[in-house]
């Protein structure tokens, strides 16, 4: 790890041997070494930054400042790992050593775009999604400089030049998403495309052709009327032709997909072979199994029974997304991708635990909220189960509500392979635990 860190996309971090050094810089010396850095390699000249971030008028004063500034950054910002100073100083010019060894997140970012082969983009998948996780944010997010306007300009630009390679990055992942089949993905991306530029028409358009992919013929016309109105109340325009005429196709079918059908009736043929457990305990086996496990310290233990509240939808679940928001470590938790996050938001309000920025902005039908809610659970688990195997404890299974009980089938149907163990304690004749039988073996 090098001694020098730079993160410039979203809250700006600069970082030496491992500890923040914001707090020993004033904002023009941070401004300073964050265009000295950007440009590493260059040579600047010295008058022409100090009247870059300083009064021109006044050059003498401009050229105090700036040698002040330039002093106050070298004590702090020395040398990297092999002895090479980073910040190089001369009587007319300063530049950042091209030499000196140091991490910036902009440079990674145009290190792996500029590996990307455009023809053989599906190579590339890993890449981009490592792309999309460098952005936090806008070039330096938030970070002004009084009475420096060609700075400020300056950052400007940069901005728009990174969101513009950052859209390009969520186009070639969608792409991908939509010609793998998935779909939850290339639907987030697409939101957050829509966030970025709300009145880009084309966006709305592949969102709803993803939804017809889908079979959600509600979600796709919600889409459409979501497109007018913010067409109609920003622009005062309606929607081109070929979009009206896709509204009109639609609008002539009336077919709708349920994949949850599908998948059970594909299953219902045979049980499945897992290499999990499920297994049915009495409640008093139940109670000893569970005191003994308090002792378990290979394996994370999260006990989370159900009660008789079968009006209230997912709560089960949503408890169960507390008990791990409240069970992990935040850095763990941070790496599921936002979007996940943002569709379990949708149950579970404590997720903002996490990152209070997450919202929810969309205008979804049941079937497809259902649909992503059960895929960001079961990107969760699955993230979690490469830090530790997981057993879930059920007592009294048969009160869970339908619409968790809907999610943990759909989790247990897919992830067949995972290190998980499910424990229940629960009627045997519950209708639940019956459909469960129906599906998979589970050890009485």
């Amino acid at each position: 790890m090098a001694k020098l860190e730079i993160y410039v996309l979203g809250n700006l971090k600069i970082d030496w041997e491992n500890k923040h050094i914001l707090e020993k810089l004033s904002d023009k010396a941070i401004g300073l070494f964050c265009y000295l850095a950007v440009n590493k390699g260059k040579k600047l000249s010295r008058d022409k930054l100090a009247a870059y971030f300083w009064d021109s008028s006044n050059i003498n004063s401009a050229r105090y400042n700036l040698r002040y500034n330039l002093w106050t950054l070298r004590k702090v910002i020395k040398q990297d790992e092999n002895g090479k100073d980073i910040l190089l100083s001369k009587k007319d010019i300063c530049m950042i050593n091209p030499e000196a060894n140091f991490y910036m997140d902009i440079f990674e970012i145009n290190d792996i775009f500029n590996q990307i082969d455009e023809k053989n983009l599906h190579r590339y998948k890993g890449n981009l999604e490592r792309l999309k996780k460098l952005y936090k944010g806008e070039f330096l997010e938030g970070f002004y400089l009084k009475k420096s306007i060609e700075f400020n300009d300056w950052v400007f630009y940069e901005r728009e030049k990174f969101q513009r390679k950052y859209i390009d990055i969520l186009y070639k992942l969608t792409y991908l998403y939509e010609a793998n089949a998935e779909y939850d993905k290339a639907i987030n991306l697409l939101e957050e495309m829509i966030m970025i530029n709300p009145l880009k028409e084309e966006i709305y358009v592949q969102l709803i052709k993803v939804y017809i992919k889908i079979g959600d013929r509600k979600a796709a016309l919600n889409q459409y009327e979501r497109c007018c109105t913010i067409l109609r109340e920003e622009l005062n325009i309606g929607p081109m032709e070929h979009t009206k005429k896709l509204y009109e196709k639609i609008k002539e079918t009336n077919v709708e997909f349920n994949k949850f059908n599908t998948l059970e009736e594909k299953l219902i043929e045979h049980k499945i072979n897992t290499n999990f457990q499920i297994i049915l305990y009495s409640k008093e086996k139940f109670k000893r199994i569970r005191e003994s496990l308090s002792k378990e310290k290979e394996k994370t233990i999260i006990n989370n029974p159900c009660y008789p509240l079968n009006n209230i939808e997912y709560y089960w679940i949503s408890n169960l997304v507390e008990k791990i928001i409240f069970r992990y470590h935040k850095k763990d938790l941070k790496q599921l991708e936002d979007y996940y996050w943002q569709d379990i938001l949708r149950i579970q309000s404590g997720v903002l635990r996490i990152d209070e920025n997450l919202v929810v902005k969309d205008y979804l039908s049941v079937k497809t909220e259902k649909n992503r809610i059960f895929n960001g659970i079961e990107h969760l688990i699955n993230e979690l189960l490469k830090i530790s195997s997981i057993i879930i404890l059920i007592e009294d299974f048969h009160y869970m509500d339908a619409d968790s009980f809907e999610c943990l089938k759909y989790y247990l149907f897919k992830n067949q392979n995972m290190p998980i163990e499910i424990i229940l304690c629960g009627n045997k004749k519950n209708k639940k635990i019956e459909e469960l039988k129906k599906y998979m073996n589970i050890t009485e």
